[in-house]
């Protein structure tokens, strides 16, 4: 009977290592799949997104539509300043904007020049919050760039008709 016994809990230890090895399983398979969900929503964002090391204003991450937009690789960009893809004319707002980032902890709305690999520049609005890395410590930024041009081109064309009207009255 002791034999029996011993088999017995054994194979019930064995039943439940089995069990708890398909839940870790689950578990993992889960965990990559939110990953996945995640990692796409990020890339594949509308806005163009990226994160900024404040210590030394590198570009630590960016998404996929910044890359497309900007026409750059993620090798190319990791690693750069970020002040390098402000527009010359609005170094002195980016820094504005940086300062009132130190200062409030956010910014809002700040709109700037940003350039392409080409040199093309072209209108956003800047928006940005802190993230402070759980392990580590070290704060970062969480930044969005809304393309503006369009609404750009909109209030030009808007502003011709108001000084046409104005001129035919």
């Amino acid at each position: 009977y002791a034999i029996y016994r011993g088999y017995r809990n054994k194979k019930l230890a064995n039943a439940q290592l089995f069990e708890q090895k398909q839940l870790i399983q689950k578990s993992a398979t889960l965990a990559a799949k939110s990953e996945r969900k995640f990692r796409d929503l990020y890339d594949n964002s509308p806005e163009l997104l990226l994160s900024i090391d404040l210590s030394t204003q590198n570009i630590l991450e960016c998404n996929n539509t910044l890359l497309k937009k900007l026409d750059y690789s993620k090798e190319e960009l990791i690693g750069t300043n970020i002040l390098n893809l402000y527009h010359p004319d609005s170094h002195e707002l980016a820094r504005k904007a940086f300062s009132q980032y130190l200062d409030e902890g956010h910014v809002h709305n700040a709109e700037l020049q940003v350039i392409k690999k080409n040199g093309e520049a072209f209108p956003i609005l800047l928006d940005v919050t802190e993230n402070i890395e759980e392990e580590t410590g070290k704060s970062y930024t969480r930044s969005a760039w809304r393309d503006i041009s369009e609404r750009k081109k909109v209030e030009k064309i808007l502003s011709h008709t108001n000084e046409a009207l104005e001129f035919a009255n």
